[in-house]
């Protein structure tokens, strides 16, 4: 009996097992004879289209053209992502300066670079602009200078940024604006999108409608990875999308540009980071996009006056040594001043009265010099030279003057060199007036385009040559008694008569 309640046990415990052998068990596994396998080799993953013509990579010597890089507004975007883009820039020739808001001993601040910096590129700022700044930017691209703004909706961390100076939250968009708003070009603060076609991703939309210009050539399709749209009035549209690209804040999308060239030519404004960026500078036409980009920054002719000193010297420089202002004990060390800072600044001076040919000059001279160069002069419309004592200085854009404690700054730019003429009313003035080539202060003078006013010298020491007049200026002070005599009555003052 107990044998038996063993076995029912055990078959009641055997039960469920044996159950769910045969229900998740159906028979013996035999192996097949072959295997067959997925033809991996014809499989092709599916590829954004590439470039069919690349430009021919060129040796260029360096033609020391600088690219200001600014990263001083708080600019979303890191330098490793941008290195085939400076890389390509550097081969080309030029050199790359980091614009930043830091004070590090040396760094000179945006006001001095634009001196001689030949294009400026903002991307995705997100700091805004003082009003100054924006001023020197107009100015400087009014002289020539190339600017490049670049603006990317996908580069908002937030969709606005808190401006701490304001104290209000000023969307990204609305930044960059402030910088563009002298020429015509604004951006929207919304992004593409193309449900019809892309490359993988609705906000990946390709582009195929040009402008005709030297930005736009032997382009047929770009692909930007995520855009902003550009507004305009006077500007060319440069790439606009197709009526299948919208808007994300227009419902109607319609001629929607994504980069925009002023009217003047000077500034580009382009509405998406992506395309300069490893992988995306690879696709499609976007390496002779950027190639043309490149182009235009550097292709620029900058323009130069007295008001982009010292940097308006482009070869060495040469101190002229005239019969009119020679090198005596009195001025050697304002001389040497001058030599050493243009040294620190990495131009050559030199003191001399042979110039070299292919040098930059410098000429020191009083108002009634008769220099040789003086001939150089003859070109400026104007201006005439005060003959004697009694004359008048007659200055371009500034009229008839008293040359009196007067020193005149006047830019000559011609084919073979620069020449700077300081000119005033005697020797002592004209060392004073060289002063401001040690310190760099033409900023204290009146300035305009190539001709400077500075104060050189007193209104009084005006002479040609005499340095104080010989008058005798002493008087006798009356005695009292001369003025009250003591002797005899006083008598009062009498009245007139009708």
């Amino acid at each position: 009996m107990k044998r038996y309640r063993i076995y029912v046990a055990v078959g009641i415990f055997l039960l469920p097992i044996l159950a769910r052998g045969l229900w998740f068990y159906r028979g013996w596994y035999l192996a097949p004879s072959t295997l067959s396998a997925p033809d991996y080799t014809s499989f092709r993953m599916p590829l954004p289209p590439t470039n069919s013509e690349q430009s021919p990579e060129e040796d260029v010597e360096p033609d020391r053209r600088v690219v200001l890089l600014d990263y001083s507004h708080n600019n979303q975007f890191d330098f490793a992502e941008l290195d085939a883009f400076l890389e390509e820039l550097t081969l080309r020739g030029a050199s790359i300066e980091i614009v930043r808001d830091t004070y590090e001993p040396g760094e000179l601040p945006l006001r001095e670079r634009l001196k001689y910096a030949s294009a400026y590129v903002v991307m995705t700022p997100q700091a805004s602009f003082a009003t100054t700044t924006v001023q020197l930017v107009e100015r400087f691209v009014a002289r020539g200078g190339r600017l490049l703004v670049i603006s990317d909706p996908t580069r908002n961390l937030y969709d606005y940024y808190y401006e701490y100076f304001s104290e209000g939250y000023l969307s990204e968009a609305f930044i960059a604006d402030s910088l563009l708003a002298p020429f015509d070009i604004s951006y929207a603060n919304d992004f593409l999108y193309n449900l019809i076609e892309n490359e993988g991703n609705f906000r990946h939309v390709f582009f195929r409608q040009f402008a005709e210009d030297t930005l736009t050539d032997n382009l047929s399709e770009l692909v930007f990875y995520g855009a902003r749209s550009i507004q305009t009035n006077s500007g060319m549209k440069l790439i606009t999308g197709d009526e299948q690209t919208h808007s994300s804040q227009v419902n109607a999308g319609t001629d929607l540009a994504v980069a925009v060239r002023s009217l003047d030519g000077g500034v580009v404004a382009i509405g998406d980071l992506s395309f300069l960026t490893a992988p995306y500078n690879q696709v499609a036409d976007n390496p002779i996009f950027i190639d043309h980009l490149i182009d235009f920054l550097l292709d620029g002719e900058r323009s130069l006056d007295l008001t982009d000193y010292p940097y308006i010297f482009q070869n060495s420089i040469s101190l002229l040594k005239s019969e009119d202002f020679d090198l005596t004990a009195d001025n050697l060390e304002s001389i040497t001043a001058i030599q050493d800072t243009f040294h620190a600044r990495g131009q050559a001076l030199v003191f001399t009265d042979e110039p070299e040919e292919d040098s930059d000059l410098i000429v020191l001279a009083p108002y009634d010099s008769e220099s040789e160069y003086f001939e150089m002069l003859d070109s400026i419309d104007g201006l005439e030279m005060p003959i004697d004592m009694f004359a008048t200085l007659s200055v371009p854009h500034f009229g008839e003057i008293d040359p009196s404690g007067i020193g005149l700054v006047l830019l000559v730019q011609g084919e073979e060199r620069t020449t700077l003429f300081l000119l005033a009313a005697s020797t002592d003035d004209v060392l004073e007036l060289a002063g401001f080539l040690e310190t760099d202060e033409l900023d204290s003078c009146m300035v305009w385009e190539n001709v400077a006013l500075c104060k050189a010298g007193a209104a009084t020491d005006f002479g040609f040559g005499f340095d104080e007049y010989d008058f005798n200026f002493d008087f006798e002070e009356p005695l009292p008694e001369d003025l009250f005599p003591e002797d005899g009555p006083q008598e009062p003052t009498p009245t007139p008569e009708s």
